[in-house]
């Protein structure tokens, strides 16, 4: 950006953004970084990164005001090995600083960026939209992520995601997900099922809430018939 104003005479120069491109036999590299807000000095942007069968997407944002913040959160792809009942297919980190953390409750958890990120439901670019409203800036407020992916006997697919907050204290959150298709790899399966988790340890709270869901997507027989159901322990 160069910006020249007649009257002061003054001459600003600035970088909108960056941007960053690698493509080689069996590598490849591609992102950018964008500034959005030039009041806070806010830049965000991706990066995605492949090396033959594994890929990594990197998503973060940093603002300079009114405090410096910022966060990043990143999924790896690819057959990391395991026994057949636990076969790892993927590993996902983050964190936020001067950041909190809004984990909403288990019924929207398929649709929370972090653990969408890791079931394969969005990409680390879509985290943009909702990154204001999951992880806004918060001075004094710290949190760390860490995610896996699994097969087991190439039947049940596997997602878990720890976070852990702290702000004025500690909260934990451990979030799953289990998705059952059967007959697997069939044009029309006989069913789908889904099953969402949520376990929050907030000693603030005075609570240890256990709680399970199914995803709004299940059904038997046909897509027209939906199952539902849950459960909860306090």
């Amino acid at each position: 950006t160069f910006t020249y104003e007649m009257e002061t005479r003054k001459i600003a120069v600035g970088m909108e953004g960056l941007s960053l491109s690698v493509d080689t036999s069996g590598f490849s590299l591609a992102g950018g970084f964008l500034r959005e807000n030039a009041e806070k000095e806010t830049y965000s942007g991706f990066v995605r990164i492949q090396a033959g069968s594994y890929g990594i997407a990197l998503y973060g944002a940093y603002e300079a005001k009114p405090y410096p913040s910022a966060f990043l959160f990143g999924m790896l792809k690819g057959t990391l090995g395991g026994p057949p009942c636990f076969l790892v297919t993927g590993m996902a980190a983050g964190f936020g600083y001067s950041r909190t953390l809004v984990v909403p409750s288990v019924e929207a958890l398929e649709d929370f960026s972090l653990m969408a990120v890791v079931t394969g439901k969005k990409t680390a670019d879509d985290m943009r939209k909702e990154a204001d409203k999951e992880f806004p800036a918060k001075s004094g407020a710290n949190w760390i992520a860490a995610g896996i992916t699994a097969n087991s006997f190439q039947m049940v697919d596997l997602a878990v995601l720890a976070t852990v907050l702290v702000d004025q204290g500690f909260c934990l959150n451990l979030l799953g997900r289990a998705d059952v298709v059967i007959p697997k790899g069939e044009e029309k399966p006989f069913a789908e099922v889904g099953l969402l988790i949520k376990l929050t340890i907030d000693p603030g709270s005075g609570l240890i809430p256990v709680e399970g869901v199914l995803t709004k997507d299940s059904y038997v027989f046909s897509k027209d018939c939906h199952i539902s159901g849950g459960f909860a322990f306090y």
